[in-house]
């Protein structure tokens, strides 16, 4: 398996729900999806349950809340992935996503490391539409983080450019 997604997650069971439902309406499908929940106060293994017929889901449950770093780093260690995308339980994927990471990857062997760019969405959009968010329903314009308008291949440090 080429990418593992890993979710770090704590008590946002209905961000959760939204990013699963972005993730199981990817065109690509041979990735697997890592989420370990830092003892969320509400049952986030039931909220994924209708979700492991879409996707190949790993589910860990910490005892007690790690903080966010230990988290992430238990995450990391259930992925079998080559490679891994850590995203937040409130991120969504846009259509093709994946299909377009995994041709990025495959198309640039020499690269260890990329940087995606993301798009600011707020949340009083994904508010007005049924549970879990579809993202058939986003916005046809967004605003992106980076303001980098093309590709480029850059050393890891060269990430601190502001530009970037």
């Amino acid at each position: 398996m080429i990418l593992s997604i890993c979710i770090p997650t704590y008590n946002r069971p209905e961000h959760l729900l939204n990013c699963l439902s972005s993730l199981s309406l990817q065109s690509f499908k041979n990735f697997e999806v890592c989420i370990s929940d830092n003892a969320s106060d509400k049952n986030i293994r039931k909220l994924i349950s209708p979700f492991k017929k879409k996707l190949k889901i790993k589910f860990n449950r910490n005892k007690k809340n790690l903080g966010f770093a230990l988290n992430l780093l238990k995450v990391s260690s259930m992925a079998k992935g080559e490679f891994i995308w850590f995203i937040g339980d409130d991120d969504l994927l846009i259509k093709d996503s994946l299909k377009n990471l995994i041709k990025k990857i495959t198309q640039n062997k020499d690269v260890d490391f990329f940087w995606v760019n993301s798009f600011y969405l707020d949340v009083s959009h994904i508010e007005k539409f049924p549970k879990p968010f579809n993202i058939k329903n986003l916005p046809n314009s967004m605003i992106p983080h980076s303001k980098l308008k093309k590709e480029r291949k850059t050393n890891f440090f060269g990430l601190i450019d502001k530009e970037v």
